[in-house]
């Protein structure tokens, strides 16, 4: 027998066999939400970034679907040849007003890779763009810039590089054991050559033997790293077409590692908005109706819950909210939210609990990701070094 909520399931299916229709509106509401703030106040300082428009961080996540979508959204293939559903949603946010900017769902075969040039169409000028090396696509390097925006990524081996003055290509290894660390005006790539920046940072030995480890243990079988690319592995290494007076070496490091914060809204979707939790019956426009609902709630989630909480506690307790400890204070705690709305519950009791079971730590070994946004707040443009 069929439960209660399958029977729902059931009976959403066939209101939405004119998905195609409906669609385009889910689309349209969830792109106005996104495009138009809710709330202009910023959660981290105005300072922040003084140089650039908007900081955009674009990624992708991927979503297990029931087998039988397999030929709409297709994954990958295991080991005894059969094929998984996999759906791949790509977001974009922007760090300075903590808000979202652009999503969009593909098949998990789109890889990042073919997605790199989606972000243009919103891409403004004096925008930077960060993205990790999946995204790495030499001709979109060159279109960001040429529509006026800047952007930081991880060099991808073996992307060739080509001295700015000779115009002669570098052997970026004997350069880096010449010289330790660098930071030199490049061409970047064999035909595009975009003018940019090559920066080389020395890691720890730890940090420089998890990623040889992390490198030869590649899922993909197929890829035989070379000693050249093994040895590369103990610096970290950027380009980057913002200027040295802009930012330094060690800056342009410190906005690269905020990119994580991406990774850490991805796991709140899986973790507590029940993003993975699809039926095994459920059709292509159930999929898509659900996935963009989810997308619309966690638009206006931010906006209007976490933003303004999170901006009251910094105000006036200075203390600064975990989202992933605050989405899970939610859920455990729905009944007491659900009275708090009533001002059933005291504010003053309220704020107690979310004080005592939604705010970071206070660690010297690690710093979460509101320290380290405060940390960039200090960057000096005028010298790309903290004040």
């Amino acid at each position: 027998m069929q439960s209660h909520d399958q029977q729902s399931c059931f009976q959403t299916g066939h209101r939405l066999e004119n998905w195609a229709v409906i669609r385009p509106v889910f689309k349209k509401n969830l792109f106005q939400l996104i495009q138009t703030p809710l709330s202009r106040n910023q959660i981290i300082p105005a300072a922040l970034f003084h140089c650039f428009n908007r900081i955009l961080i674009q990624d992708s996540t991927t979503i297990k679907l029931p087998r039988g979508l397999t030929a709409v959204y297709p994954g990958s293939i295991n080991q005894t040849g059969k094929q998984a559903a996999t759906l791949r949603i790509q977001a974009c946010i922007d760090i300075k007003t903590s808000s979202f900017k652009y999503f969009d769902l593909t098949p998990y075969t789109r890889n990042d890779q073919a997605a790199a040039a989606d972000i243009l169409p919103i891409v403004e000028k004096g925008d930077l763009i960060i993205r990790d090396r999946g995204y790495y696509v030499l001709t979109a390097f060159k279109q960001i810039q040429e529509k006026g925006a800047s952007f930081v990524s991880r060099l991808r081996y073996p992307t060739i590089l080509f001295d700015n003055n000779t115009g002669k290509p570098i052997s970026l290894f004997k350069k880096l054991k010449k010289h330790g660390n660098l930071d030199i005006p490049v061409r970047i790539g064999n035909t595009e050559k975009i003018p940019g920046r090559l920066i080389a940072i020395k890691l720890n030995p730890k940090e420089a033997r998890r990623r040889i480890a992390q490198l030869k243990n590649h899922p993909d079988r197929r890829r035989n790293p070379s000693k050249e690319h093994l040895a590369l592995c103990a610096w970290a290494i950027f380009i980057t077409d913002v200027s040295s007076q802009s930012l330094s070496p060690e800056n342009i490091a410190k906005i690269y590692a905020i990119r994580w914060y991406i990774e850490i809204l991805f796991k709140a979707w899986k973790s507590y908005c029940h993003f993975e939790e699809i039926p095994s019956f459920a059709t292509k426009s159930m999929v898509e109706a659900s996935i963009y609902a989810k997308l619309i709630y966690i638009v206006l989630f931010f906006e209007k819950l976490l933003n303004p909480t999170m901006r009251l506690f910094n105000h006036k307790w200075k203390k600064q909210i975990s989202l992933l400890k605050y989405l899970h204070f939610i859920n455990s705690f729905a009944g007491l939210i659900q009275y708090g709305h009533r001002k059933i519950i005291p504010n003053q009791y309220w704020n107690t609990l979310i004080l005592r079971f939604c705010t970071y730590e206070n660690r010297t070994n690690r710093k979460n990701y509101p320290q380290q946004l405060l940390d960039i707040a200090c960057i000096n443009p005028n010298q790309g070094t903290l004040t």
